[in-house]
C-alpha cells in the first residue's frame, strides 16, 4: 500500500501499551509511518490537533463520547463488547474485538484515499493545482503545466506539510533515500519546476527557499 505519512497521522489511545504494541508494529509496518501510543488524556487528544486519526481502546465508553467530536480528525474505538455510538457517525467507527485486521487495514486505507483526494485540489485567485491530474494551472495566462511524476509527488508534498520541509526530508519522503545524499538531485528540481510555473523564476514566488527549506504557497 502507498506511504501514509503525506495524509494521515495515526494515535492508538489506551492504557494497555503492552496489548497494543503488536498493532502498532503491524500497521508500521503496513504504511510505513510511526505510529505513537498515548495514554487516555484529552490533553492528548485536543493538542495533537495534527493527528488525523485515532485508535482508542473503548474501556470506557464515556471517555469515547467525550473526545469524539473536538476535531475533524476520525476515530476508531475498539471494544470487547457491542457498543453503539449515537453521536455523529460519519467520522466513527466501532470495532468489536477480535477482528480481523484486514478490515482495519482496509478502513484505514479508505481514509488514506479520501485525503489524497482533499489534498489533490488546490486552488487560489491566481492559480489552481491537481495532483489527481498532475496539472499545474496559471489562471491569469492560461498556461496549463503537465507535470512530471516525479515534480507532482514534491508539489504536493510541500502541499501536505503546514510549515516548510528541509531538503533531507524531502529526499526522505518523496524519492525514499535513507541516508545524507548530494542535494543537487533536488535543486535541480525545484530548478525545472520553477521554470515551468513561475512567472519569474529568478524571482519565485510560488517555491520558496527558507535556508535549506522549502515551502509553497498559492
Amino acid at each position: 500500500m502507498t506511504n501514509l505519512n503525506n495524509y494521515l497521522n495515526i494515535n492508538i489511545i489506551t492504557e494497555k501499551k503492552r496489548e497494543y504494541s503488536d498493532l502498532q508494529k503491524i500497521l508500521e509496518l503496513e504504511f510505513d509511518l510511526e505510529i505513537n501510543i498515548l495514554s487516555k488524556s484529552r490533553k492528548n487528544i485536543i493538542n495533537t490537533n495534527k493527528t488525523n486519526l485515532f485508535i482508542i481502546d473503548l474501556k470506557d465508553p464515556k471517555y469515547f463520547e467525550s473526545v469524539v467530536g473536538d476535531s475533524e480528525c476520525h476515530y476508531i474505538g475498539l471494544s470487547k463488547k457491542p457498543l453503539s455510538y449515537k453521536g455523529n457517525i460519519s467520522n466513527v467507527r466501532i470495532i468489536q474485538m477480535p477482528f480481523r485486521l484486514y478490515d482495519l487495514i482496509l478502513y484505514i486505507d479508505n481514509l488514506k484515499q479520501l485525503k489524497i483526494r482533499a489534498l489533490g485540489q488546490k486552488v487560489s485567485k491566481d492559480y489552481s493545482y491537481s495532483y489527481d491530474k498532475a496539472i499545474f494551472l496559471n489562471k491569469k495566462t492560461g498556461k496549463k503545466v503537465r507535470l512530471t511524476d516525479m515534480e507532482n509527488k514534491f508539489i504536493n508534498y510541500l502541499f501536505s506539510s503546514d510549515m516548510p520541509v528541509t531538503k533531507r526530508e524531502i529526499l526522505s519522503k518523496v524519492w525514499g533515500y535513507k541516508t545524507d545524499l548530494d542535494t543537487h538531485t533536488l535543486e535541480s528540481l525545484v530548478y525545472r519546476i520553477r521554470k515551468k510555473i513561475e512567472n519569474d523564476p529568478r524571482n519565485p514566488k510560488i517555491i520558496s527557499s527558507i535556508g535549506s527549506k522549502y515551502r509553497i504557497d498559492l
